[in-house]
């Protein structure tokens, strides 16, 4: 069963405004839009609300990718293209391939997926992983809430990445660089 988190768009978005307080919540979204090349699409994976849609440039073209049905159902219904997919049978191509605080989900496969993303996006694929979690909390109390809240029902609630495992990924998939280092980091990979 899911957490609460993933339980409607609203629980996700409140839950993303709790752990990023209000000026980091908008400030990741700013970091990831400013990484789109100018004029590309953007095909944004787990898009949970599809936040990230409303940092991009008026008339770029956007795709919601998430495996939660729920999530993307508000989106569909403003007309907004989405698409239900499990990232572990296929990637949407895309020009702009993006993933936000979601390669967690995929360890420890996390290498593959990249490849994957990378081999999609025509132009970039951009990565958002925070290197500080909440499941990680010193509180054995916090920690638990945390991951059953955030439990996308996969069996990965628990699992959560570090900058060590950013730094060994730069290693497996080559040519990717840190554009910004802070809580979440953010990593592009380039296309020829």
């Amino acid at each position: 069963m899911k957490g609460p988190v993933y339980w409607h768009p609203w629980l996700y978005q409140s839950a993303m405004r709790l752990l990023y307080g209000a000026h980091g919540y908008h400030e990741r979204y700013r970091v990831v839009a400013a990484q789109v090349p100018p004029g590309c699409d953007v095909v944004d994976l787990c898009a949970g609300d599809g936040r990230l849609r409303s940092y991009l440039p008026p008339g770029t073209r956007y795709l919601a990718v998430d495996q939660n049905p729920l999530l993307l159902r508000p989106l569909q219904a403003s007309g907004v293209p989405t698409l239900v997919a499990n990232l572990r049978e296929s990637v949407p191509a895309g020009g702009c391939v993006v993933m936000m605080a979601s390669l967690y989900h995929f360890m420890p496969q996390q290498a593959d997926l990249v490849r994957r993303c990378l081999a999609a996006a025509g132009r970039r694929f951009i990565l958002t992983e925070p290197v500080e979690n909440v499941t990680a909390s010193r509180s054995g109390i916090i920690s638990r809430l945390s991951a059953w809240a955030s439990d996308p029902g996969d069996g990965t609630s628990g699992q959560r990445m570090v900058a060590a495992d950013l730094e060994r990924l730069l290693a497996d998939v080559p040519g990717g660089r840190v554009v910004h280092r802070a809580r979440e980091w953010v990593l592009t990979w380039d296309r020829g």
